[in-house]
């Protein structure tokens, strides 16, 4: 058996200890590092100040470019981008790709390349445009990542190693003067969901097809030339301060990379860390991400609960926490450090039961995310469960314009016109069973208005004697003072539980009298004394005692007392 095995249990925390110590020398040797910022992009260069401000200025005119083209008057990151400028051969492996690490986009490598360029500009694209042609988007990508760029002075054109039909595209949109300056007309339509084709005829006034034949035409000449872009008016010198970098900023910095990258030191380099700034909660965000990543919840929950006591700002370690416990207030902190961050919006609508706390939900990440079209038919649907259609069409069609190919695009397309038919047969059967219910509550009403009238004709028609007027209130009140009527018995408008008579006198002027309660009424008098809702068939010679009462609204002059029926 080897040696080294048979006391494991010493050498293991030895060897720790060596590799701690090793790790904690290597971050403190981080020596003569300048620091320059500006907007969302740091720079720490080992090359010196010259390099730092070269650098930054070139990130910022790649930004500004971007937004002049998108139409846009300033585009960011979501997350902050920082880059570590190294010096060949002397400091730590470049590794040139922007990965998130806990709160930012690292990489690091000798000097801006144009593999970084085009990555910069795609994130770019993501945060602040709506989904484009994947054809136009690669070639803004190509042309943009070639830029030349000295001080202000801005040019793009130069040809790449390998010119495929999307750079050419894009060359010829942007370079040529029958295109160029007129690219962000078509850009900044098809953002919006604009079709091709009124996209194309609005920017260039021709078809996509047009285009395609005239690119066919460039492509065959194969004259590339160059053209300068409008800039942004930045002096390096004058307007990017450079400083000496602080060294724990330098160590984190490295240890972002480490941990962006998934390398096997990024534990150690951290565990250095925390051990020379224990209050400090950058290490524990980092080791509780790694921690979750792995699958380990309980080591994550132990160092993201430090970081959050230490006051931690990632929003990633925010956010991770509260993935482990489903916590609304821990989705909302998170939201609180990066506003502009979809997710943390879509991960508690996930726990939210409750549809109007839900659709708010889902309708932040889904704004915040507008390439994302799994949030937009989410909350599409979420909508059409809490029948607001209007709304949920125009989740569909967002859903739509973020599909990030033709096909999906048809899927979205085919459900959202299955959901509308679904919508307008429910919508039909509740108008129809609205109707059903206002016809079946309106003949009630007359059913229930008739019969109470004939209540009070049952009495006559009974062989009942005449009322006693002299036992009635009214009666004893003002008697045989009150106003009559006599004429022609045209209608009964039934009102519910209430009658309108309408009376024409000889003079043929009508007049409308309220039965306001039939079991109060008096009817007196020879041959059928029942009364039908309507207009009567046949005139029937009638008196009416009413009290002067007018209703306006009703257009009634008094209320019914007695209606004698003669023959």
């Amino acid at each position: 058996m080897p040696a080294g095995l048979v006391h494991n249990r010493e050498v293991v925390p030895v060897l720790r200890l060596i590799t701690l110590l090793f790790t904690c020398a290597a971050l403190l040797a981080a020596e003569d590092w300048t620091e320059c910022r500006s907007g969302p992009f740091t720079v720490l260069s080992s090359r010196g100040g010259d390099d730092c401000r070269e650098a930054l200025n070139e990130l910022e005119q790649l930004r500004y470019v971007t937004g002049v083209l998108l139409g846009k008057q300033e585009v960011k990151p979501l997350w902050p981008v920082q880059l570590l400028l190294l010096k060949p051969g002397k400091d730590a492996v470049p590794r040139p790709e922007l990965k998130l690490a806990r709160d930012r986009y690292v990489a690091s490598l000798a000097a801006v390349t144009p593999e970084l360029r085009g990555q910069l500009v795609g994130i770019l694209l993501e945060a602040n445009a709506g989904r484009l042609p994947g054809n136009l988007e690669r070639g803004l990508g190509a042309v943009l990542s070639s830029l030349k760029i000295e001080g202000t002075r801005v040019s793009a054109g130069a040809p790449p190693p390998v010119k495929d039909r999307d750079w050419s595209r894009m060359h010829m949109l942007i370079v040529d003067p029958d295109y160029g300056g007129k690219v962000r007309v078509l850009l900044g339509n098809l953002e919006k969901g604009i079709e091709a084709e009124p996209a194309w005829r609005n920017a260039f006034s021709e078809t996509p097809e047009d285009t395609e034949r005239k690119l066919d035409r460039y492509i065959e000449a194969g004259r590339y030339a160059e053209t300068l872009l409008s800039s942004r008016p930045i002096n390096p010198r004058r307007d990017f301060l450079v400083r000496e970098a602080d060294a724990a900023l330098v160590q984190t910095a490295q240890a972002d990379l480490l941990l962006a990258h998934n390398d096997p030191g990024a534990g150690s380099a951290w565990e250095a860390i925390r051990k020379l700034r224990p209050s400090s909660p950058e290490a524990d965000e980092a080791l509780g991400l790694m921690a979750a990543a792995a699958g380990d919840q309980a080591r994550a929950r132990v160092h993201l609960s430090e970081a959050a006591k230490l006051q931690g700002r990632s929003p990633r370690a925010a956010l991770e926490l509260a993935r482990l416990g489903n916590d609304p207030a821990g989705f909302r902190r998170a939201a609180e450090l990066l506003p502009g961050w979809a997710e943390p919006y879509w991960l508690h609508a996930q726990i939210e039961n409750d549809l109007a706390r839900k659709i708010p939900l889902l309708k932040m990440a889904a704004e915040r995310a507008q390439r994302r079209s799994d949030y937009w038919e989410a909350l599409a649907a979420a909508q059409e469960q809490g029948r607001l259609f209007a709304d949920a069409g125009r989740s569909w069609l967002a859903a739509e314009r973020a599909a990030a190919n033709p096909r999906e695009r048809e899927r979205i397309r085919q459900t959202r016109l299955a959901g509308e038919q679904r919508r307008r047969e429910a919508e039909q059967l509740a108008r129809e069973e609205e109707l059903r219910r206002q016809r079946q509550e309106l003949e009630d009403l007359k059913n229930r208005a008739l019969a109470d009238i004939r209540a009070a004709e049952a009495r006559a028609n009974a062989g009942q004697k005449p009322y006693d007027l002299s036992k009635l209130d009214w009666y004893r009140e003002g008697g045989d003072r009150y106003p009559s009527v006599s004429g022609t018995l045209e209608g009964v408008e039934c009102l519910g539980r209430q009658a309108r008579l309408v009376v024409r006198t000889a003079d043929r002027t009508v007049t409308k009298l309220l039965v306001r309660d039939p079991a109060k009424v008096v009817i007196n008098g020879g041959g059928e004394k029942s009364l039908q809702c309507g207009r009567q068939r046949a005139g029937r010679p009638v008196k009416v005692d009413y009290m002067p009462r007018a209703d306006a609204k009703l257009g009634t002059s008094g209320d019914v007392l007695v209606i004698d029926f003669r023959r």
